[in-house]
């Protein structure tokens, strides 16, 4: 018990350091900043945030799909953790949002490091042929387009 309320402590002291710093981002903006915003086309702004989600849940489903039945930790909780190793890797330097992203894989998954290893390198496995079958459509669609063989 003692625990969960000093996690949750924790997390709400975060979220108070987090919302600190973005006041003070915010009062420290160039002058104009804001008058921007003011033209700004919320649609554009909506379907970007709907396609952002749209790719979190679609990593989520692919989550979901390779892992074992007994193993499967529902779409939302998927999404999430997709979403935070795609953030790990983006972010943190050197490699280490791939140890970071393994460790996060095994503390969700509840499972050894290496086979949180090894969902990570199934993961982007996947990832990789995605990108090489769409390359290659792409590439025989340009082709065909222009009369070429494909």
């Amino acid at each position: 018990m003692k625990r969960g309320i000093l996690a949750a402590a924790g997390g709400t002291l975060a979220l108070a350091v987090l919302v600190i710093l973005f006041v003070r981002a915010v009062g420290n903006a160039p002058p104009g900043t804001f008058d921007r915003l003011r033209s700004a086309h919320g649609l554009p702004i909506v379907l970007g945030t709907l396609l952002i989600f749209a790719g979190q849940a679609a990593r989520g489903v692919r989550l979901e799909l390779l892992l074992p039945k007994g193993e499967r930790i529902g779409l939302v909780r998927s999404a999430a953790l997709a979403g935070a190793s795609t953030f790990l890797l983006q972010i943190v330097p050197f490699r280490g949002g791939e140890v970071a992203s393994f460790a996060l894989y095994r503390r969700i998954l509840g499972v050894s490091w290496t086979r949180s290893a090894a969902v990570f390198v199934l993961v982007k496995v996947v990832d990789g042929a995605a990108i090489l079958i769409i390359g290659l459509f792409g590439a025989a669609h340009i082709a065909h387009r222009r009369g070429e063989a494909v």
